[in-house]
């Protein structure tokens, strides 16, 4: 230690002792948790299923009409507002 730097004196840290918390027996229930993963899996599969099968049939009727891409980015967009209606529909009850 330089001279002439005055020494400070810091206290130990106080180690509390661990303790786990109570688990939450509501969020743990096993009622709750098979309609949460549900749920997720709703969500992970309604949304782009519907847009893909929107962007599908769009794709067919584009095929035999010669519109490419109008049908298929229309029913694909068609698709997404079905599938974001069905996940939030979903999700409150």
């Amino acid at each position: 230690m330089p001279q002439g730097c005055p020494r400070l004196l810091v206290p130990p840290p106080v180690i509390a002792p661990m303790t786990m918390p109570e688990p939450d027996r509501e969020l743990r229930s096993p009622k709750r948790e098979p309609r949460s993963v549900f749920l997720a899996m709703v969500a992970a599969m309604s949304l782009p299923g519907a847009v893909i099968g929107g962007v599908a049939i769009g794709w067919w009727i584009d095929q035999g009409q010669g519109t490419s891409p109008w049908w298929a980015a229309s029913l694909g967009g068609a698709g997404l507002l079905a599938g974001l209606y069905q996940l939030i529909r979903g999700s409150q009850g």
